[in-house]
């Protein structure tokens, strides 16, 4: 699950390719962090090569999500870690691909009770969410709030006993 990885690229097509280990631990290689995990893990993967995306080796990753989106793809990426006094710091950007949404949608209702608890934690954390039309912000300004971010984009959310709400 979401907690669990660095992060989830979604293809157009809803299906979900999780990628990298998200270890809450203070020291953690190089080799652990987004770029080296997504090249590793999912640029060499068939599926990726198959959407023709040229992904640019001298780039990272997060500086080509905007163009990605333009190929449909979405992600979650999760940015947590524990900082040097000891404490967790809980972090998930959403970038989306809007003409993907419809097909997302059961995916983000799956990832619902983690982030919302994440967000509801009293230790520190931050939720952002994005969408991107074209490859360009298609929202006035990012939503911090994980409740208003799946209004924007119209899914109901399913709380950990699998109500919706």
């Amino acid at each position: 699950m979401i907690d669990k990885v660095k992060g989830v690229v979604i293809e157009p097509n809803g299906i979900a390719h999780s990628f990298g280990k998200c270890r809450m631990v203070l020291n953690t290689t190089a080799d652990e962090a987004h770029d080296p995990s997504f090249k590793r893990e999912i640029l060499p993967k068939e599926w990726f090569k198959n959407y023709g995306y040229d992904y640019k080796q001298d780039e990272t990753l997060f500086s080509q999500i905007p163009e990605m989106t333009k190929y449909g793809f979405s992600f979650v990426i999760n940015h947590s870690s524990v900082n040097p006094r000891g404490t967790n710091y809980y972090c998930y950007s959403i970038q989306i691909a809007k003409e993907s949404i419809p097909n997302i949608k059961n995916y983000f209702q799956n990832i619902y009770p983690i982030i919302k608890e994440v967000q509801d934690v009293p230790e520190p954390c931050y939720v952002e969410g994005m969408i991107y039309e074209n490859g360009c912000e298609a929202l006035e300004d990012i939503i911090y709030d994980v409740d208003e971010f799946y209004e924007e984009l119209g899914f109901s959310k399913q709380d950990a006993k699998g109500r919706i709400r």
